[in-house]
This record gives structure tokens, C-alpha cells and sequence, in this order.
């Protein structure tokens, strides 16, 4: 198992700036780190709770002209919707965290290097010392 230690210079998501884009706006944060389709179902998910909430405000609005008491389970309506709404975008903030997370540590793990150094090494043959300079390609992956 890899020893994945977060660098200073290679962090390629912020899990706090994922976080609370997705906090601020639903599914932002995960465009930040790249998963447009996860982000598009959690919207749509968040979006579907929140109407129902809505749908529960407008029952409650509606009353009936004979009792004056709006329609039988309009609270109820109301109180799963914000619920549903709350429970989908604290998970929505966890999820897009620990996708930041993952994501860097895959970057971390699959860091490809090219380089390019000059190189002098020295050899004996038949006892004569010789130097051979050049170019060096180094290829990490």
C-alpha cells in the first residue's frame, strides 16, 4: 500500500473549495472536480425534494372553503420535502469531499515525469580514464 501524503504543490481538487461550492450552489462542487453527470443526478435529486417541499407550502395554502383547515397532509408534505432537501445536500457536501479526496490521491499515484538532465560519467578502459557527456531522458509512470 502507497503512503499517500498530500504535497504542498500537487493538490489538483481543494476538497474545502469542493465542499463549499457545493454547499453554496447544489452540484457545484462537483463540477469543480470534474464529475458533471454526478453532479446532474444530485441536482435532479435535490431539485425533485425541494419541489416537493414547495408542493407541501402550496397545499397549505389551499383551504377548504366549508372547514377553513387546509388539506389533510400538506405539513407532512412540507416536512419530508425540507428534510429529503437537507439529508440529499449534507450528503451531496460528504460525497463531493471524498471525491476530491480520491481524485488526489489517484493524481498523486499516477504522477508521470519526463525528464530531461545532462549527464557526465566518467569510465576506464584499458586503463585510460575517459568522459562521456550528454543528455539524459528519464520516464516515470
Amino acid at each position: 500500500m502507497e503512503n499517500y501524503l498530500q504535497q504542498v504543490h500537487d493538490p489538483k481538487y481543494s476538497p474545502v473549495a469542493a465542499g463549499v461550492l457545493n454547499f453554496v450552489f447544489p452540484a457545484a462542487g462537483y463540477l469543480y472536480v470534474g464529475e458533471p453527470l454526478r453532479g446532474a443526478g444530485v441536482f435532479a435529486a435535490e431539485l425533485a425534494a425541494f419541489s416537493v417541499f414547495v408542493m407541501g407550502i402550496s397545499m397549505s395554502m389551499w383551504v377548504d372553503q366549508s372547514s377553513g383547515y387546509p388539506p389533510a397532509g400538506a405539513r407532512e408534505t412540507m416536512f419530508v420535502g425540507i428534510v429529503a432537501t437537507g439529508i440529499i445536500r449534507a450528503w451531496a457536501i460528504v460525497d463531493v469531499v471524498r471525491v476530491a479526496k480520491v481524485k488526489n490521491m489517484a493524481f498523486q499515484s499516477n504522477g508521470y515525469a519526463l525528464k530531461l538532465m545532462p549527464d557526465l560519467q566518467y569510465g576506464n578502459q584499458n586503463n585510460a580514464k575517459y568522459a562521456i557527456a550528454g543528455i539524459r531522458l528519464t520516464a516515470n509512470f
